[in-house]
């Protein structure tokens, strides 16, 4: 006799719609514009030879970070340092590479807009506070050398994709307030009809700052007009910014356990107003062929009033003005089965700055230096990717291969220390010709040729009633 009681039921055969709910969710493939420097020539993700980070605007604000500082230290190997008491003005920095506000830091990273470089033409410094994060699309961080983006990319690249205008229409008003008098006013607009797409967006921040004299105020206008007709994609976008920063900059400890919110030498101030114009186009000649252009013209004026306790005042006045273009050419086509993705892109940038510092005691101020720096940089790379494998024919255990630091030759100074009379010709480093090989993840490699522009006359320097001082270094060659 048999017990049916603990018997059981057979089980049933899977059905196709069990078959589909139990399948994992696959996500969609990222698609990454870097390490292209111009959009419209997008990569998946596994076939970019570096490590990136794709942070989709809406989760960039999300965050809620006032400053891009601030979201972008979400990420991982991010690190801030605040130098200037003030977050529109901190230090960022990729595994010990820095991007600083603060002239004379020790630049190591690239932040790009729309294809256009944002770094200063003088020392490579980064005011991240005229750039527009409301309107940001995305951001792509690509970590790592990567000399196909210019100069001074050591340490990585930022590169930001602002917003257009999407299908239908809307109009966004928002308000903010919060602790320490902070108030913010934001009104944005934009929308699709046919080919042509607008957005616009302006806001205003003020903040009063938890120490003495650290207020803020930020004022920011950007705009976008764009057309898709055929094969072509046009984008012509405007950016103000009208900013006043006080930097309170650190304490002596003593004083910071007696009152962190004091300021030691109070009344620093930053205070830019910057104006930007970028026209990018681009066309595809046929499905494997397309061409890209862009062309800007920014200009900065800014001053900067520093307090001392010893000396006297100082009061600076900077007025840059540059004006260049980005060409590139990108190539899709298979080879022996393989996809291959070929870029060549040439750019040219001047800039022309010029700086008034003036010392100010008791009341009275006298010109203490007037420096003009007038540059022409060129730049032309050739990047190729593809599928197939390639294998280095000799094992350097020292150094993985990999995009190498840009090499720079050093000029010999004829002068050491002098006391200018006239006009005094500065001329940097020019870059050395590099080849790069890079392999990729997923059978691939990068191959780039790069090419500096000797004999150009890139950053020649007059300067006018200064004194240029450069001592050797303790124990080796001077800079």
């Amino acid at each position: 006799m048999t017990s049916q009681a603990g018997a059981q039921p057979p089980t049933p055969e899977p059905s196709a719609e069990t078959s589909k709910v139990d399948e994992p969710p696959r996500l969609p493939e990222v698609i990454v514009t870097a390490p292209s420097r111009l959009p419209g020539d997008p990569l998946p993700l596994s076939r970019v030879p570096a490590t990136v980070d794709i942070v989709p605007g809406d989760r960039l604000r999300g965050t809620g970070a006032v400053t891009l500082q601030e979201a972008l230290a979400r990420l991982p190997g991010v690190n801030l340092t605040d130098q200037q008491g003030n977050s529109w003005q901190m230090d960022l920095s990729f595994r010990g590479f820095r991007s600083s506000p603060v002239t004379g830091e020790s630049q190591g990273l690239s932040v790009f807009v729309d294809g256009v470089r944002v770094n200063e033409p003088t020392v490579e410094e980064i005011n991240f506070d005229l750039l527009p994060l409301d309107d940001i699309d995305r951001i792509e961080v690509i970590r790592g050398p990567a000399a196909g983006f210019g100069r001074n990319t050591l340490g990585g690249v930022i590169n930001i994709v602002t917003r257009r205008g999407a299908a239908g229409y809307e109009i966004v008003p928002e308000i903010e307030g919060g602790s320490f008098g902070r108030q913010k006013y934001r009104l944005q607009a934009g929308g699709a009809s046919g080919p042509f797409d607008a957005y616009v967006a302006g806001s205003f921040f003020k903040e009063e700052g938890w120490r003495d004299e650290s207020a803020s105020r930020v004022a920011k206008f950007f705009g976008k007009v764009g057309l898709k007709y055929g094969g072509t994609d046009a984008v012509l976008s405007y950016q103000r910014a009208d900013n006043r920063i006080e930097q309170p900059g650190s304490l002596p400890y003593p004083d910071l356990r007696r009152d962190p919110t004091q300021n030691y030498t109070g009344g620093d101030f930053f205070k830019p107003t910057m104006n930007l114009v970028n026209l990018s186009v681009r066309h595809s000649l046929s499905p494997e062929l397309a061409v890209s252009m862009t062309g800007f013209g920014r200009w900065l004026d800014a001053e900067q009033f520093n307090v001392n306790q010893i000396g006297a005042n100082t009061r600076s006045f900077v007025g840059t003005t540059s004006a260049g273009g980005t060409f590139q050419l990108g190539y899709d086509r298979a080879v022996f089965g393989r996809a291959n993705h070929l870029v060549v892109g040439a750019e040219y940038a001047h800039s022309d700055v010029r700086l008034r510092v003036f010392e100010e005691t008791m009341g009275a101020s006298g010109l203490e230096s007037l420096i003009s720096d007038n540059q022409n940089a060129g730049h032309r790379g050739h990047r190729e990717g593809s599928a197939a494998t390639r294998r280095s024919a000799r094992d350097d255990r020292r150094r993985p291969l990999g995009l190498a630091p840009p090499r720079h030759r050093r000029s010999e100074p004829a002068q050491r220390s002098a006391e200018c009379i006239g006009h005094q010709h500065l001329q940097p480093p020019q870059p050395d010709d590099r080849l790069q090989l890079q392999p990729l993840a997923r059978l691939g490699f990068l191959l780039q040729l790069l090419r500096g522009l000797s004999g150009a006359g890139v950053s020649r320097a007059h300067v006018l009633g200064a004194r240029l001082d450069l001592p050797r270094a303790p124990g080796g060659r001077g800079p």
